[in-house]
């Protein structure tokens, strides 16, 4: 048997990216950042770096799961809580 890789969707960057580095500027001291998935996380970075931004060192990072707290995690150099 042959097999066949035929994906059901493909995952791209949201029409509302490009709003995040200002969302995230006016986010107060302390507030969270959910993250849903390493594609999402991958994206978000990407439009950060493109800028010159990086992630803010005072507010507080989770993500749905483990792999993808590991991953923010790693890109953002904060720690990342999940439940």
């Amino acid at each position: 048997f042959a097999t066949l890789y035929a994906p059901l969707f493909d995952i791209e960057k949201g029409r509302e990216l490009n709003q995040l580095p200002t969302l995230l500027q006016n986010l107060q001291s302390g507030d969270y950042v959910f993250a849903v998935s390493k594609n999402a996380i991958v994206y978000a970075d990407q439009v950060l770096k493109n800028i010159g931004l990086h992630w803010r060192s005072d507010l507080n990072y989770f993500a749905v799961g483990r792999r993808s707290a590991e991953y923010f995690s790693a890109v953002t150099d904060h720690p990342v809580l999940y439940p």
